[in-house]
Parts: structure tokens; sequence; C-alpha cells
């Protein structure tokens, strides 16, 4: 697996899949969303939580999976590991990427 350690790495392979431009903005604004909640936080690698994330938004971006499901991709541990609530994430990104961060979230603060 390619590792990947910048957003703006994810932002090129989105680029190259001509993801809309709306889109794109959606997509840095959870990046950066997630990376100041994670703030602080680093993996048993030493290498910052928001790695993990931007791992995770990259094979699924590799699969063409849609706008929501790599913003929920970028988020899917805000839930479990900061003091993000629910609401926050449906007020910001709405109820696609809330259901889908749900799914994957074994715990709600």
């Amino acid at each position: 697996m390619q590792q990947i350690h910048s957003f703006e790495e994810l932002k090129e392979i989105l680029v190259e899949q001509n993801r809309d431009k709306k889109d794109l903005e959606e997509i840095e604004q959870a990046y950066f969303y997630a990376k100041k909640v994670h703030e602080g936080q680093y993996r048993v690698s030493e290498e910052p939580y928001i790695v993990h994330p931007l791992v995770v938004a990259k094979i699924l971006a590799d699969l063409l999976v849609d706008k929501s499901t790599i913003i929920a991709a970028l988020l899917h541990d805000v839930l479990e590991d900061t003091d993000t609530k629910p609401e926050e994430i449906k007020e910001r990104f709405g109820d696609d990427v809330l259901n889908l961060v749900l799914g994957v979230t074994t715990k709600t603060g």
C-alpha cells in the first residue's frame, strides 16, 4: 500500500480524477477539520494521527467513491478519538457524511 503524508497528495489524486471543484473544497474543509480535532494525537508509529485518515481517504479515492465517502474517511475516527459530537458533523458536513461516520464508529463519546 502506498503511503500518503499530506493533503496535497490526496488533492492531486482527486484533481487527476477530474473531481468537481466544489467537492474538492468540501473535502479540503473536512481534512482541515479532522487535522484540527486530531491535533496532538499520534499513531503507535509516532506519526501524526491525521496520516491514518489520509491513507483511508486515498484508498477510497482510488476506488472512485463519491465525495461524501471521502469526507467520511477523513472524519471516521473523530467521534471515537476526539470530543466531537455527531451534531457537529451533521451541521458541518451533512446527514450523509454523519451516517457514514456513525456506521464505522464503535463509540460516540
